[in-house]
């Protein structure tokens, strides 16, 4: 190459001034056109009092609020400002949540959200209606069944005079009483509260005798104890009384079905007790000369005896009419375009009964 051509090479390395001027004038053509660009994409971006902007808004808020409403479950408020309401376990804590809505009813003033009990929460500011409505259905239903226990009350007794004997207690020889509540129609259970007889002291009291309550085995004891407490012969005085004896965990029995009471010998003396029982009355009292091994059953003869106890009646109440929240209707404007305003009726699934809490 030439010392000409490598000259000419060298200047050709930089712009001329009237490139350069070209350039410039393409740069400011299109800096001015991304900038105008700019400034109308942010003219379309709407601010938050933009009706856009509060359509959307109340949109969610509505639409959260709606299927929450859906599963409730009870009402706790309703009133046309705020709705407070029980659904089931959201966390896993195995307990409902309960959840309100509020609006004081000034407009401009926010709607807010309470979970729980906690701080309220901002759904929206500049609140210019927010509404609710409720509708309800009458429906017919039948309570459940109430239980009422009546006692204490004597359930058996046998207390004549007919003819009185006395039946020595000794380790083999024990006596005793069937016995049959006699109970009103409508009585679904009984229990035994308390026991006594007519016993007196015969001996060194020395001796201990249980006083059980069994199952029967047709007119005889069975060997199945319910329960039993003790009669010490030392608490017995030598003249005949009507000692207590009260028990705890004899319930449940069916209507028409029978007991034993059996006094049956636990700590010997010769004689344990004596125990009166009328030789010309009454039925259902029960011996054993055996210790326990077999009994026998007098249908004239009775024990002197109390037995006191309580039972149980089923009733059902009356059919009631009562209303149920069905559906609720629910408005919200924020701003103060009507435009703005988000509305929706929301189908309550579980149709909760709303007798007791009254709308306001």
């Amino acid at each position: 190459m030439t010392t000409e051509r490598k000259t000419y090479a060298a200047r050709r390395s930089a712009f001329t001034l009237v490139e350069l001027a070209m350039n410039l004038t393409i740069m400011t053509v299109l800096m001015g056109g991304i900038a105008s660009a700019i400034v109308l994409a942010a003219h379309a971006l709407p601010d938050e009092n933009s009706p856009l902007q509060t359509v959307t808004q109340a949109y969610e808020i509505v639409e959260q609020m709606a299927g929450e409403v859906y599963v409730a479950v009870s009402f706790i408020e309703r009133t046309s400002t705020a709705v407070e309401f029980i659904v089931a376990d959201r966390n896993g804590d195995a307990s409902p949540e309960t959840i309100r809505y509020e609006w004081s009813g000034e407009k401009g003033e926010p709607l807010t959200r309470t979970y729980n009990g906690g701080p309220a929460q901002t759904m929206a500011n500049n609140v210019e209606d927010f509404a609710l409505s409720y509708i309800t259905e009458d429906i017919t239903v039948q309570p459940p069944s109430q239980e009422t226990e009546v006692g204490p009350v004597i359930l058996s007794s046998q207390d004549t005079a007919v003819q009185l004997n006395d039946f020595s207690i000794t380790n083999m020889k024990w006596i005793g009483q069937t016995f049959t509540p006699s109970l009103p129609a409508e009585a679904t259970a009984w229990s035994v509260t308390e026991v006594r007889f007519k016993a007196k002291s015969n001996g060194l009291k020395l001796g201990t005798t249980a006083v059980q309550l069994r199952t029967c085995s047709g007119a005889l004891p069975s060997g199945t104890i319910l329960e039993q407490v003790l009669m010490p012969e030392s608490g017995l005085i030598t003249s005949y009384q009507w000692p207590k004896f009260f028990f705890n965990n004899v319930s449940g029995l069916v209507p028409g079905s029978s007991l034993c009471l059996v006094l049956a010998a636990q700590q010997n003396d010769f004689v344990l007790a004596d125990i009166q029982y009328d030789d010309k009355a009454g039925s259902g009292r029960v011996t054993t000369n055996n210790g326990d091994n077999s009994w026998d059953s007098d249908d004239d003869k009775s024990m002197l005896y109390y037995v006191f106890g309580a039972y149980t009646t089923t009733s059902t109440p009356p059919s009631e009419t009562r209303p149920f929240l069905s559906l609720m209707n629910i408005g919200l404007q924020i701003g103060a375009d009507p435009a703005s305003k988000s509305e929706t009726a929301v189908q309550i699934l579980n149709r909760p009964d709303v007798s007791v809490a009254e709308l306001s």
